[in-house]
């Protein structure tokens, strides 16, 4: 669980950070589509394996996964 915990940590701070940069009304459009493709990347995600473990978590969790 620790490895699925870490990754998702950095993500929930990152989306913290870019939501305080997207709440100001005078951002620019450009900008604020850079700040959004950057939360979709999430590279730490990709390479952290979470699909294979999130699946093992649920089918270990939930009847009939």
């Amino acid at each position: 669980m620790p490895e699925i915990l870490k990754p998702y940590h950095r993500s929930l701070a990152l989306h913290f950070e870019l939501v305080d940069k997207l709440r100001s009304h005078s951002i620019a459009f450009e900008k604020s589509r850079e700040i959004v493709n950057s939360w979709v990347e999430q590279p730490w995600l990709e390479g952290a394996g979470w699909q294979e473990v999130w699946e093992d978590v649920c089918e270990a969790e939930i009847e009939r996964w």
